[in-house]
């Protein structure tokens, strides 16, 4: 188990962040962050048994925005994973 794996497990344990059992819903972005926090928890899954369904909003702000998307979907879809995503016009909500 890598360093980080082995920080995130014992934190997990710890503070009993996770139970057996448990369905965890993960906001990923398609960013370096949110995939590295996915990463660890995929690896780590199996040891705690527990799921991951990823949820991911794409915000139409940039225009990676789409790609993004596509990315985490097809990431899921390797990993096997559920996957949720939800398009919202950030920039017309904030000017009604």
């Amino acid at each position: 188990m890598e360093e980080l794996q082995k920080k995130v497990f014992k934190t997990i344990k710890e503070n009993k962040l996770i139970k057996k059992g448990d369905k965890i819903v993960l906001g990923v972005s398609g960013g370096p962050d949110s995939m590295c926090m996915l990463d660890v928890l995929i690896h780590l899954k199996v040891e705690l048994k527990f799921e991951i369904v990823v949820a991911h909003i794409n915000h139409l702000i940039r225009e990676e925005a789409n790609q993004d998307e596509l990315y985490v979907r097809g990431f899921c879809q390797k990993k096997q994973l559920e996957f949720y995503s939800k398009s919202i016009d950030v920039k017309k909500i904030a000017h009604t």
